[in-house]
């Protein structure tokens, strides 16, 4: 685990929700709401491996029709050099932690932010955090997007950074594809496939590697 310095993270007592494994799409908006009366925040350090608190984190997932009616969603492969066991991984949904900065309501006072209790304002807070993070790992036009949704709740203890975290998934509806990943964010690549699209692309990529080095793979654009 790293040194996140002073970062603060939004989080929730973790007995405050019933635990599940996997996608929760029943009484999502409930647990919602027992998100929004109970978070609060606490610096990273302090909550990275803490059983007692979990962090709340949007997902969002990007998704594009074209003009036959088929869907494909963005996948996207975070850098060798990616938080702990992320490193590598591919993902539909990119996100991350709700940070202060993500804070909709500035009427109140320091001390009354720190409590945090987000109550009706967690949905703006979460697209805040939503746009935010995308400006950061995307290169898209705002003008795409024809519509947002919340599609589910996700918890999983598959591994050790998942455990700590609680995923609130949204979908972008994209008029276009044009969506590139920033050199320089937490992204090596991206693009739309389905999903038989993204796993003959797995398969060709292994093929490649099997024959060709990585940097002969990049030059070639491959």
């Amino acid at each position: 685990m790293g040194d996140y310095g002073k970062e603060e993270v939004l989080v929730i007592p973790t007995n405050t929700i019933i635990p599940w494994e996997g996608v929760k799409t029943k009484n999502k908006w409930q647990i919602l709401e027992t998100i929004s009366q109970n978070a609060f925040l606490m610096l990273r350090n302090e909550a990275e491996g803490n059983p007692q608190v979990t962090q709340i984190i949007p997902y969002c997932v990007l998704s594009h029709t074209d003009s036959e009616g088929t869907k494909r969603l963005f996948h996207a492969q975070r850098k060798s050099e990616a938080d702990r066991e992320l490193k590598g991984k591919w993902t539909i949904g990119i996100g991350g932690h709700i940070n202060p900065e993500d804070r909709v309501i500035h009427s109140l006072s320091k001390k009354q932010k720190k409590i945090m209790n987000l109550d009706k304002d967690l949905i703006p807070t979460l697209l805040a955090c939503v746009k935010r993070e995308l400006s950061e790992e995307l290169v898209c036009d705002r003008k795409d997007v024809m519509g947002v949704g919340f599609i589910c709740l996700l918890m999983t203890k598959a591994d050790s950074v998942s455990k700590d975290h609680l995923g609130v998934v949204l979908k972008l509806e994209m008029a276009t594809r044009n969506v590139n990943v920033k050199p320089d964010g937490e992204l090596a690549k991206g693009f739309f496939a389905t999903e038989l699209e993204f796993l003959i692309y797995l398969d060709w990529h292994d093929f490649l590697l099997s024959i060709h080095t990585p940097e002969e793979i990049k030059k070639y654009g491959w």
